[in-house]
């Protein structure tokens, strides 16, 4: 009778480790874990907890991404993540798709004229945009990467936010947030 091959032991303690990292990342604080072997898929990390409804799914390849642990089982997660395509950081070329961003991500679509704007590109790195009312200084950057951040007035061009805002993502481990189950 053949056997069924499993995974090594050895990367469950990897999962743990990528998923407290993700956990860091985000500014939360530490928890326990229940560590699952689910097939071949991968491992299913979920919080420990009375009130804990949250989990990572993690691949062998080191692919992670969070889930309600209510509302998948963690087969349907993890196949969910492996039937992803490989994440692609957003490239944003041009001002109008930088303005469509920040529309959507700081205010309703429509919701603010892009004319009350002044939008002034920072060379290899995104636009700074600041709103034209006397009342009110509002200024965001948008990066190339599609990140946003609101930044002070201090900053004249924006490059001071950008700069750090691109640094910081570049480190980031990317977390696909799981919706599903799968049909």
């Amino acid at each position: 009778m053949p056997t069924k091959p499993t995974m090594p032991a050895a990367p469950v303690t990897d999962a743990l480790t990528l998923v407290r990292a993700v956990e860091t990342q985000d500014g939360r604080p530490a928890r326990d874990w229940q560590v699952t072997s689910v097939d071949d898929l991968g491992w299913v990390c979920s919080s420990i907890g009375v009130r804990s409804d949250e989990g990572y799914a993690v691949t062998p390849a080191g692919r992670i991404g969070a889930f309600a642990t209510s509302t998948m089982t963690p087969h349907q997660a993890l196949a969910i993540l492996v039937a992803l395509p490989e994440p692609k950081p957003p490239r944003i070329a041009d001002e109008d798709q930088a303005w469509s961003l920040l529309e959507v991500q700081v205010a309703q679509p429509g919701g603010l004229a892009h004319r009350e704007w002044s939008c002034h590109e920072v060379p290899d790195l995104g636009w700074l945009f600041v709103l034209l009312r006397v009342d009110v200084t509002v200024r965001f950057v948008v990066s190339r990467d599609g990140q946003i951040a609101a930044t002070p007035r201090s900053d004249e061009t924006g490059a001071a936010t950008l700069g750090p805002l691109i640094e910081r993502q570049a480190h980031r481990i990317p977390v696909a947030h799981l919706v599903g189950p799968l049909t």
